[in-house]
């Protein structure tokens, strides 16, 4: 079980420092930490970088990580769209993949075989 915080969130606007999206504070990342800790969660880290670089986000937040990086594709449409986006984002997988499925967006939802069945096999499968 894990508890799931986007703490880099796209913006619809620049912003003042141009790379539109905002940071989530260190306190309520922190405060979120405790918590998963205290009930034996994970708590995963979700960056949605703007204009900003993946690894100046990565970096804001290495006072938080402990566990392991996990590459997840993200992202709504039809199988065979999430399929190739999955093969194309997993070209230079990290040690761990993982992939996003929505309950409404996604056009016929994966079943958890098929999930399963993946090239490389997620080891976190997120549920939105």
């Amino acid at each position: 079980m894990a508890y799931h915080l986007v703490t880099v969130v796209a913006q619809c606007t620049a912003g003042r420092d141009g790379l539109w999206r905002r940071r989530e504070t260190s306190d309520v990342i922190q405060s979120l930490l405790n918590e998963a800790r205290a009930h034996g969660f994970r708590l995963i880290l979700d960056i949605q970088p703007g204009h900003s670089a993946v690894a100046a986000e990565v970096q804001a937040l290495v006072p938080f990580l402990m566990v392991d990086v996990v590459l997840n594709m993200d992202g709504f449409g039809s199988q065979s769209l999430k399929l190739s986006s999955y093969r194309a984002v997993m070209r230079r997988p990290l040690a761990f993949a993982g992939i996003k499925l929505f309950y409404k967006q996604d056009v016929t939802l994966f079943s958890p075989a098929q999930i399963l069945a993946l090239t490389p096999q997620p080891a976190v499968v997120i549920y939105q």
